[in-house]
């Protein structure tokens, strides 16, 4: 049985994170793997130099402050999620102490999420770093993302360095591939997001139904990181359908009872999902729901090129809308070129795992 780490963010609490981490864990223990997430103590959740994003982590603070009680039962569901379905390594680990891992594991697996997102840490960016002690034959890349289209100019040496110490890279966007090979010289391999490499019904063993729903709600899922969202128009939307609206976007409190697995039952027992999340998008996929997908505007950077490369891949790309006066309550389903590309792109995703395990 090899012994197999995973290098992804841990601390987050956001639901696409948690998933994916889930998924990858998932995919490698079917393998007969024993698998752990390695905690990275360094990780920051906001740029230093983006103001933006600092002004945001002070509201946020104020959010919590103010709706104390709210988080802690929101965190409190991500905390059991972790402890029932996450394996995580016995110790969090610091970028400069983590050659303490150095021999203990036969492959990681640096992935996935947007760790390779640059992040203003003087010269340190972790997600990279992370794997420099070990030998290079172990350490490969599963559907990481950049979440930036270029890398600052005082950022390439750190790229540079990381994406030479892989033994096989492969991403999570086009965009990605595109830019390892303009910082590497390297070929990389577009694999799917792992919460795409489980199907409906692994999915469903883990979907659970939250408490504010009954059996026979029909409901529009609301979920925007961003401020995207138009939130008098979708009322109407919702009054004209006779649905109700369960919004699930951060700072918003009457549907806090949502963690990870609500989240599945929410997306696979939605009328419509409406969002700027590109997990949110997958999961629609897999259970073939209608959504929309809106630009999220608030980013200092453009988010939309990892949905963008999503939706072109599957035909999807109508479902990306400016206004919720575009939305029409269509026969949604997913057309049999769509299913049959999901295939041979689960296969592609998967040879790619097994070749990465397999290699000596």
């Amino acid at each position: 049985m090899k012994k197999v780490a995973i290098i992804t963010m841990c601390g987050n609490y956001n639901y696409g994170n948690k998933l994916q981490n889930y998924a990858l864990q998932y995919s490698l223990q079917k393998r007969n793997c024993k698998v752990y997430s390695i905690w990275n103590k360094d990780y920051k959740p906001f740029s230093k130099q983006s103001i933006n994003c600092f002004i945001q982590h002070i509201k946020n603070c104020i959010n919590y402050v103010l709706r104390r009680n709210y988080h802690q039962i929101k965190n409190s569901y991500f905390i059991g999620f972790n402890k029932r379905f996450l394996n995580y390594y016995h110790k969090k680990v610091y970028n400069s102490e983590c050659d303490f891992l150095k021999g203990k594991f036969d492959k990681i697996f640096i992935g996935s999420d947007q760790i390779w997102k640059y992040f203003a840490r003087g010269d340190k960016f972790g997600y990279l770093e992370f794997g420099l002690f070990e030998d290079q034959n172990k350490v490969f890349s599963y559907a990481p993302s950049f979440g930036i289209s270029k890398i600052p100019s005082n950022q390439i040496v750190v790229y540079k360095k990381g994406l030479e110490h892989l033994n096989m890279i492969s991403v999570r966007e086009q965009s990605g591939v595109e830019l390892v090979k303009s910082l590497s010289g390297r070929d990389a391999v577009w694999v799917l997001d792992p919460t795409m490499l489980l199907n409906e019904q692994e999915w469903n063993c883990i979907a659970k139904k939250p408490e504010f729903i009954s059996d026979n709600d029909d409901y529009i899922l609301v979920y925007f990181l961003g401020n995207s969202v138009q939130i008098n128009p979708i009322r109407m939307l919702a009054k004209e359908r006779n649905l109700k609206i369960i919004c699930i976007n951060p700072g918003t409190f009457e549907f806090y009872h949502s963690g990870p697995c609500e989240f599945v039952y929410l997306i696979k027992n939605a009328k419509m999902i409406l969002t700027d999340s590109f997990h949110a998008c997958t999961f629609s996929i897999i259970y073939n729901k209608p959504f929309y997908v809106f630009e999220r505007k608030d980013s200092e950077e453009s988010m939309i090129s990892r949905i963008d490369s999503l939706l072109t891949r599957y035909s999807l790309i109508h479902r990306k809308i400016d206004s919720i006066e575009d939305i029409l309550f269509d026969d949604f389903s997913l057309d049999d070129n769509t299913i049959n590309m999901l295939k041979i792109d689960m296969k592609k995703s998967n040879d790619f795992i097994d070749e990465c395990l397999n290699r000596e």
